[in-house]
C-alpha cells in the first residue's frame, strides 16, 4: 500500500492499493521484497498458471469447512486468554 495526496486537499492522504513500483531503471526501488520479486518473476511466468490452479483448488476444498475452523480458532484463543489471565 502506498499513500497519495489528494489534489484538492493537500492535508488528506488516501491509500492506493495495488500500485506497482518499478524494479529497473532510474526510478527503481530496492529492498528485500523487491529483490525477491525480481527473482521470482521469471518462475511465475512459467509456473503461474499451475500455481493459480492449485491455489484455486485448495480454496474450493477448504471453503466448506473454513467458517467452522475459524470459529474453533477463536474459541481456543479465547480459552487460552482466559486461562492466562487467571
Amino acid at each position: 500500500m502506498c499513500w497519495v495526496i489528494r489534489p484538492r486537499r493537500a492535508t488528506e492522504w488516501l491509500p492506493v492499493f495495488g500500485g506497482v513500483a518499478p524494479t529497473v531503471g532510474p526510478d527503481a526501488i530496492s529492498g528485500g521484497l523487491m529483490r525477491l520479486g525480481s527473482v521470482v518473476a521469471p518462475v511465475l511466468r512459467v509456473a503461474g498458471a499451475p500455481i493459480g490452479f492449485a491455489a484455486a483448488t485448495l480454496i474450493r476444498l477448504i471453503r466448506p469447512v473454513a467458517s467452522s475452523a475459524l470459529q474453533l480458532l477463536v474459541v481456543s484463543d479465547r480459552e487460552e486468554q482466559t486461562s492466562s489471565d487467571a
